[in-house]
């Protein structure tokens, strides 16, 4: 949602986080404190780098449009259904 709205995104570099995230968001150690408050620090007093974050999270939230879940989900479906496999 934050992405899909131009805002830019501190979050978790661990999980499924980090391969989504990861060059469109702030990634921070999420058992860091340290890293979480400079990370905030940085998302608010530092202009440039959150213009550069915000413009980059647009790019990605395209990315995931539900248009494109509903296309690949269908395509999931048909090929399971004719047994067709898709590399």
């Amino acid at each position: 949602e934050a992405m899909g709205n131009a805002k830019a995104l501190l979050t978790s570099n661990t999980s499924s986080l980090y391969e989504i995230a990861n060059g469109y968001a702030h990634m921070v150690n999420p058992e860091d404190e340290d890293q979480i408050a400079e990370g905030i620090r940085l998302l608010l007093e530092d202009e440039k780098y959150r213009e550069e974050l915000e413009k980059k999270s647009v790019k990605r939230a395209k990315f995931f449009s539900y248009e494109r879940m509903a296309e690949e989900t269908y395509q999931v479906y048909r090929n399971a259904i004719t047994n067709e496999v898709v590399i």
